[in-house]
């Protein structure tokens, strides 16, 4: 089936399992030493997020266009300070924040 234009592709990896059915997207999976299972469904694209309730802390992500998961480390002061990226081939790269952010986001598209 021909993927439409402009519609985002699904990309199930990193522990989370995705399903698309028409426009809607399904996926579900486990963040690294977070307990539980998390779950969401949307339009064409997921992004599933779960944040720590104390700093310093971190907030994970997966994106369902890319395959990428995120962990994001926070200061005590809420600042962000390093990122580590896992593509969808589960390589992983860490990246100082916010200096390399940019790096960070190409290399979560595997660019």
């Amino acid at each position: 089936m021909a993927q439409a234009m402009g519609t985002p592709p699904v990309v199930a990896a990193n522990g989370f399992g995705c399903v698309k059915t028409q426009m809607m997207v399904s996926c579900k999976g486990r963040f690294p030493g977070v307990p539980g299972t998390f779950s969401a469904s949307g339009a064409h694209q997921v992004n599933i997020t779960y944040e720590t309730p104390d700093l310093p802390g971190n907030r994970f992500s997966f994106d369902s266009s890319n395959g990428c998961l995120m962990r994001v480390s926070f200061d005590r002061g809420g600042r962000s300070t390093e990122v580590t990226v896992w593509n969808a081939a589960a390589i992983s790269k860490s990246f100082l924040m916010p200096m390399q952010q940019a790096e960070a986001s190409r290399f979560c598209q595997g660019k």
